[in-house]
C-alpha cells in the first residue's frame, strides 16, 4: 500500500500494459511474504522499500514474536522457555545493531 500511495507501485524492470500490473503485484507479494517470513534481508533492493520503513519493518519482526507469545494459550514451562529463548534473540539482534552501528565511521581524507 505504501508503494502504491507513493506512486511507486511498478517493479524496476520497465514492462507495459497488464503485464506489468500482473508481473509487479506478484514480485510485490512474493518478495514480500518470502522476506517478511524468512527475514531474508538479501531481498531487499535498492528500489524496493527502504529507509524508515524498510527499519519500522525490521523493529516491527523483533516486537511482533513478543506479541504472539501474549496471545499463546499453552503450558506454563512452555511459554516461560519460548520467552527466554525470544529475549536472548532480541538481546543478541539489539547488541549486534550497536557493534554495527558502532563500527560504521567516515573516512577523513
Amino acid at each position: 500500500m505504501l508503494k502504491i500511495a507513493r506512486k511507486d507501485f511498478f517493479w524496476w524492470p520497465r514492462v507495459e500494459g497488464i503485464l506489468a500490473v500482473m508481473l509487479t503485484f506478484i514480485e510485490r507479494v512474493l518478495a514480500k511474504t518470502v522476506t517478511d517470513y524468512s527475514g531474508c534481508l538479501l531481498f531487499r533492493h535498492p528500489f524496493e522499500l527502504g529507509g524508515f520503513a524498510f527499519s519500522l519493518s525490521m523493529v516491527w519482526a523483533q516486537v511482533f514474536p513478543f506479541v504472539a507469545l501474549q496471545l499463546y494459550d499453552g503450558d506454563i514451562e512452555t511459554q516461560d522457555a519460548i520467552a527466554i529463548f525470544l529475549a536472548s534473540s532480541f538481546t543478541l539482534w539489539l547488541v549486534l545493531n550497536i557493534a554495527f552501528f558502532c563500527t560504521v565511521s567516515e573516512q577523513s581524507e
